[in-house]
């Protein structure tokens, strides 16, 4: 029978006999913060209601998200190697 066939989703899952299952799979993990972090997180350059960024400002928010991804990578390899 065509996907298309189907009417509904539950139609599917009984056809296919899918199971869906959902679960936490990273529990919360306590980190330290460095001060030049909280420092920039103050100054408030991102949430301003301004319309135009300039390269420092963008500058500035890739170095966050760098940051938060170097965290949780870092975590996540501790996670598996334990």
């Amino acid at each position: 029978m065509a996907f298309s066939s189907y009417k509904t989703i539950g139609e599917v899952l009984k056809a296919f006999q899918t199971t869906y299952t959902e679960s936490n799979f990273m529990g919360e993990a306590e980190f330290n913060i460095p001060d030049y972090f909280r420092e920039d997180l103050e100054t408030d350059a991102f949430t301003r209601n301004i319309k135009y960024y300039f390269i420092q400002d963008l500058d500035k928010l890739f170095s966050v998200v760098n940051y938060v991804f170097q965290q949780s990578e870092l975590q996540l390899n501790n996670l598996v190697t334990a």
